[in-house]
């Protein structure tokens, strides 16, 4: 099941606080990214998420990027999917780079596909 940003902060809290609703309804640590939408309200910013990823890393982009929290080994955490401050479907899917041009330059050109094509006939 894919969660929503809102609802893996809220799962990650919940994680954090053993399971316990009460525990992260009291939770002291105000100066945490994500602490104000641990009650999974309010709307929340995906730069968010990558700010907590950042604090669990030891603000090391490098270590974000291979975060081995993915659920490989066991151990999931519900941010993994958002922690590159961006949604997973909309990088995947491409939509939201053909809104912006970027899938344009993405794509082979005409040129491109008539070069591989002819070396193909030639192999």
């Amino acid at each position: 099941m894919k969660l929503t940003p809102l609802k893996s902060v809220r799962k990650f809290c919940l994680d954090c606080c053993g399971e316990s609703q009460r525990a992260v309804r009291l939770c002291p640590t105000e100066g945490c990214p994500i602490h104000r939408f641990r009650m999974s309200k309010g709307r929340i910013k995906l730069r968010d998420i990558r700010l907590k990823c950042l604090n669990c890393s030891g603000q090391s982009t490098k270590d974000v990027k291979t975060c081995s929290f993915d659920g490989v080994l066991d151990d999931l955490c519900s941010l993994y999917p958002y922690r590159m401050g961006r949604r997973p479907k909309v990088i995947e899917s491409g939509t939201l780079l053909a809104k912006k041009g970027i899938a344009r330059s993405l794509k082979t050109s005409k040129k491109e596909k008539k070069c591989l094509f002819t070396k193909q006939q030639h192999n």
